[in-house]
């Protein structure tokens, strides 16, 4: 799923907390969230579906400063990255998906 992560690692992935990111994301723990993006970019420090991650638990913590440092991050990792692009990759319906975009685009990606 998230091709900059080995998966041949002797240690947890991080895709492990990547994914893990996703479900604290999800079930409102925003704080847990960024811990476990923080953990995965420990692995593999140029993943930008870490710092997506990390922008919308920013942005919904009320964290926007911090929301617009890892975006900025998004963009020199990927100056490329477009938010009409990652929307039509989200595996979430759509509520959940529109409010992803909504939270990235807060955080000044496009």
């Amino acid at each position: 799923m998230y091709p900059e992560c080995d998966t041949s690692e002797p240690f947890a992935p991080c895709s492990y907390f990547i994914n893990l990111a996703v479900a604290y994301r999800d079930s409102g723990q925003y704080e847990k969230a960024i811990e476990a993006s923080k953990k995965a970019l420990r692995r593999v420090p140029n993943n930008q579906f870490s710092y997506i991650h990390m922008v919308i638990s920013y942005i919904r913590l009320g964290r926007e400063e911090e929301a617009r440092a890892a975006a900025a991050e998004i963009l020199r990792i990927n100056p490329e990255f477009s938010l009409v692009h990652y929307a039509k990759i989200l595996p979430f319906p759509q509520p959940v998906a529109d409010r992803i975009i909504e939270d990235l685009r807060k955080a000044g990606l496009n």
